[in-house]
């Protein structure tokens, strides 16, 4: 899910750049709203990051490794 939420930002961009976006059909409409994919994005990242800390907060087990992290 967060790949096709990456895809869909990337696809945004480029459809921004190269003006398609903006463009009075379909297909530009709907690359014009490529944006909503952006929260989705950092929705899911930030769950996948806080997750495992959030874990060990509730089993009471030790913190991850930041080097994991990173």
């Amino acid at each position: 899910m967060r790949a096709v939420a990456a895809f869909a930002v990337l696809t945004f961009h480029v459809a921004i750049e190269s003006a398609t976006a903006l463009q009075d059909d379909f297909l530009g409409a709907l690359l014009a709203r490529g944006d909503v994919a952006v929260p989705v994005f950092f929705t899911l990242s930030g769950l996948l990051l806080y997750r495992p800390y959030a874990r060990a907060v509730l089993e009471g087990t030790p913190r991850p490794a930041t080097g994991t992290y990173l």
